[in-house]
């Protein structure tokens, strides 16, 4: 009899062992991926500087031309603008100061200050005008500003805290 009961125990004692040994197999897998995912995650979000403030100098919509003057009242560079045009109160507004608004590539967009690829960014206290063809029709839009600043490790950044919102009445 007393045979019988240290058999039963030494199937309970190996259960608990197994149990054990999963566990212990858990924990050490779950500790060796986020010691490995901890080097490939980045440690700081690229984020645009709070001092970022574009003034509307002047903008008219007449006829197919869209004219606009920008004003650096911020503290820190401007590389370039996304403008985007569209009916009052849509979410969606078309970008017009990409030629190809259908590439999958910002390099081929107007959004940088100048002629060419960061050629002269927009510093504090200057000002930028420019016209671009307009083709949405006549009446009330509202009119999306959203700066775009490049960092030191070349990122590029768009400052969504810094978007200025007008409505224009184009004839």
């Amino acid at each position: 009899m007393k045979i019988r009961l240290l058999v039963r125990d030494k199937r309970g004692m190996s259960v608990i062992v197994g149990y054990v040994l999963l566990i212990v197999l858990a924990i050490g897998m779950a500790a060796a991926v986020y010691s490995f995912l901890k080097f490939y995650v980045p440690k700081e979000q690229a984020s645009c500087p709070e001092s970022i403030s574009l003034i509307v100098h002047n903008m008219s919509c007449e006829g197919n031309v869209f004219r606009i003057s920008l004003v650096n009242k911020g503290l820190f560079t401007v590389d370039g603008v996304f403008i985007k045009v569209g009916e009052t109160g849509r979410t969606y507004k078309k970008l017009i100061n990409c030629p190809d608004p259908n590439s999958n590539s910002i390099e081929n967009c107007n959004i940088y200050f100048a002629n060419g690829y960061l050629a002269s960014p927009l510093k504090p206290g200057n000002s930028w005008s420019s016209s671009f063809p307009y083709t949405q029709g006549v009446g009330m839009r509202e009119v999306e500003i959203e700066p775009l600043v490049v960092l030191k490790n070349s990122t590029r950044v768009l400052c969504e805290r810094a978007v200025i919102s007008r409505t224009i009445e184009c004839t």
